[in-house]
């Protein structure tokens, strides 16, 4: 079985304060949206936001005559929440034996290991830079991609919630300006 995770991860932001910044207006709209409730709970594994009665908008809505059961059932489920991360993170599948990273500039896959010694120091506080040994440019594992693994400073991560649409992961690109990238996981 396995618990199930989504995370979607800003690009852009880099900077604590601006994440904060920001994540303090995602979760604003959120709450608005009835997406998710304004408090902090235990609901995923440490402290995140519980779903709201309208969390289905963000996984492609459900009839009406159907939401508050729908809601009511969705609660007893531990964990059911919206983690949000405003600090240097790692998000990744869960599942382990990743794959090789890509090159942001050239599309070139190099071995998983070199990725993470670069990744650690960033997560320390670093610049985390890893040059690629075929174009010889240099970027930040932050800029790096990988299917299955993923280093920012903004992200939300969604507990067992069903699948995030398309149309919701629009909107939040529209309502940030910045580039999002989706990833499932499973624990």
């Amino acid at each position: 079985m396995g618990t199930h995770t989504q995370s979607v991860m800003d690009r852009a932001t880099s900077d604590t304060e601006k994440a904060k910044r920001l994540g303090e207006c995602i979760v604003a709209w959120l709450v608005e949206q009835e997406i998710i409730q304004h408090r902090l709970t235990d609901c995923c594994y440490k402290p995140g936001y519980p779903p709201g009665p309208h969390y289905r908008r963000a996984c492609g809505g459900i009839p009406e005559s159907e939401r508050e059961a729908d809601y009511a059932d969705f609660l007893q489920y531990n964990p059911n929440g919206m983690e949000l991360s405003m600090t240097r993170n790692a998000f990744f599948n869960g599942q382990g034996d990743y794959g090789p990273a890509r090159c942001p500039h050239c599309a070139a896959e190099h071995d998983i290991h070199l990725f993470y010694a670069a990744a650690d120091v960033w997560l320390k506080g670093g610049e985390g830079e890893l040059a690629c040994m075929q174009c010889g440019q240099g970027a930040p594992v932050t800029a790096w991609e990988h299917d299955d693994l993923l280093f920012g400073t903004l992200g939300l991560q969604f507990w067992e919630w069903p699948d995030l649409s398309p149309e919701f992961l629009l909107e939040l690109e529209r309502r940030t300006g910045h580039r999002w990238t989706y990833m499932f996981g499973k624990l």
